[in-house]
């Protein structure tokens, strides 16, 4: 019986290890959005309404013109920034830059409330 609880033990002590290890080399989903300067513009259908310069350290972007960094939150294609708790930017990427959508107060694809967005590098 003590064999058999031995035998158990290490059993559950290798499935632990490799799950762990597997944890540990699993790579990374998230393609943040790359750190930088760049030309953020505010797009109503063909018209450029705002441009302004932005810098993005980490998983930060600093609005020159807001002068307020915003966390943001990788995902698989970019990331999205929430600002002031009612403004929610999602980027992905295009080109050499990002494209995007702006949806006030979370309502997604609502024409009186979504801008478009680019991210585009400056050199």
């Amino acid at each position: 019986m003590l064999n058999v609880r031995r035998k158990v033990a290490a059993a559950l002590v290798a499935v632990g290890i490799a799950a762990g290890a597997g944890a540990v080399a699993a790579p990374s989903a998230q393609a943040a959005i790359r750190p930088g300067n760049y030309t953020y513009s505010v797009w109503d259908g063909p018209t450029r309404i705002l441009t302004q310069p932005a810098v993005v350290r980490g998983n930060r972007i600093y609005l020159v013109h807001e002068q307020t960094w915003y966390e943001i939150k990788p995902t698989r294609s970019g990331g999205v920034v929430t600002a002031e708790m009612i403004d929610r930017r999602v980027f992905w990427r295009s080109g050499d830059g990002y494209a995007g959508v702006s949806y006030m107060w979370f309502i997604p694809r609502h024409k009186t409330v979504t801008a478009r967005l680019t991210l585009t590098p400056t050199r």
